[in-house]
């Protein structure tokens, strides 16, 4: 189960990080950082 939620947090943030650094890069990177 906690395996699964990884994974499911991995996803999310990979969209997230990909989503943002279209529009600024240096933002995704902290955006990201700063959900673990």
């Amino acid at each position: 189960m906690k395996q699964m939620h990884l994974e499911l947090c991995n996803l999310a943030a990979a969209d997230v990080y990909e989503a943002n650094t279209l529009d600024t890069q240096s933002y995704s990177k902290s955006e990201s950082e700063n959900r673990v």
